[in-house]
């Protein structure tokens, strides 16, 4: 599973819309778009605020993928 298919599966996860997900996040809902579409990768900061909002670690995001 990639990055970006991990992210909506956290947010659909917690019945989030794009929206409350990028309110609770603080990542714009049009950056939120990019990196579920796959276009985007998220940043280090982004991953921090989903890993400290819903309580996952940076072994959420990478495993299977390194």
């Amino acid at each position: 599973m990639k990055i970006n298919e991990k992210v909506m599966l956290l947010r659909k996860a917690n019945s989030k819309t794009l929206k409350e997900f990028a309110d609770e996040t603080n990542i714009s809902v049009d950056r939120l778009e990019m990196i579920e579409s796959g276009h985007e990768v998220p940043n280090v900061k982004e991953m921090w605020a989903m890993m400290n909002k819903y309580n996952v670690n940076m072994k959420y995001f990478m495993e299977g993928i390194i």
